[in-house]
């Protein structure tokens, strides 16, 4: 789910190629193929689960963590980046030295550990400590609400719904769901008085794009308000935000069911 690394800070103007979203600049989001059936991916077991680190560095995933490139002015540094790892790798490895955390706990906690890097990221009064132990607002509860998580499914410059909920579909319900066709358009432009959710949906609510994208972007709903650093918003281009979600079932996953923001899947 997590993965940071130097190579993720990158001065190509180019996009990650692993899925959907939205983007300003010439590059890629993936629409999916019309209702390939969907396949298992076994849970891991115990013995090949990656074990917490001291350094910043998280276990990698299967998937290729987005590049990040730097402009003028732009929040996410180097800097940033290693505080969002440090962050990430000391709530796992605390969730795992205490025997009273379960799993539940790690995707609804508002516990965390920053800096004053992540302290303005997340909008709250740094800790007179750097990674001391800090109680965030509600809408920072669990992991996948950490800027760890929400930036490396996202593109440089854009979030995206797609990334996320594939991250989610794949990596926490184990289905795989196959890449899109050759050939289908994967640059979906933003217009001034769009969302990102609408220029996305328009897109992806017609075949071949429909068949699997119905089993992302309800998911990725959840994420919406969290921008392609991790940081909270209400409003994009002068509109509400949505993050109303929804499961679909899958051969693995649960039985389908609505929900509301990433607390609310969690639940």
């Amino acid at each position: 789910l997590l993965s940071l690394e130097d190579e993720d800070i990158d001065l190509k103007p180019d996009f990650d190629e692993m899925g959907g979203g939205v983007s300003y600049a010439p590059g890629s989001s993936a629409s999916s193929e019309s209702k390939p059936p969907l396949k298992a991916v076994a849970p891991a077991t115990a013995k090949d689960a990656p074990q917490p680190k001291e350094s910043s560095e998280i276990p990698r995933d299967s998937g290729r963590a987005p590049r990040r490139r730097n402009q003028p002015g732009d929040a996410f540094t180097p800097a940033l980046r290693d505080a969002m790892a440090k962050e990430i790798t000391l709530v796992f490895e605390n969730a795992v030295s205490n025997g009273t955390t379960s799993f539940a706990q790690l995707l609804t906690s508002n516990t965390s550990y920053i800096n004053r890097d992540l302290a303005t990221l997340y909008g709250v009064a740094a800790p007179a400590t750097d990674f001391a132990p800090t109680q965030l607002p509600d809408n920072r509860r669990g992991i996948l609400t950490r800027a760890a998580f929400l930036s490396v499914h996202a593109h440089p410059q854009t979030p995206s719904q797609v990334l996320r909920g594939k991250a989610v579909r794949e990596q926490l319900l184990c289905d795989l769901i196959p890449p899109p066709p050759a050939g289908v358009e994967r640059n979906v432009p933003v217009a001034a008085n769009q969302t990102s959710q609408e220029a996305v949906d328009a897109h992806t609510s017609v075949q071949p794009c429909a068949g699997c994208h119905q089993w992302l972007d309800p998911i990725g709903y959840a994420f919406n308000a969290y921008d392609n650093i991790g940081r909270y918003r209400e409003m994009e281009h002068g509109k509400a935000i949505h993050v109303q979600g929804e499961i679909v079932k899958g051969p693995l996953s649960p039985l389908p069911g609505k929900f509301h923001g990433p607390y609310g899947f969690a639940q």
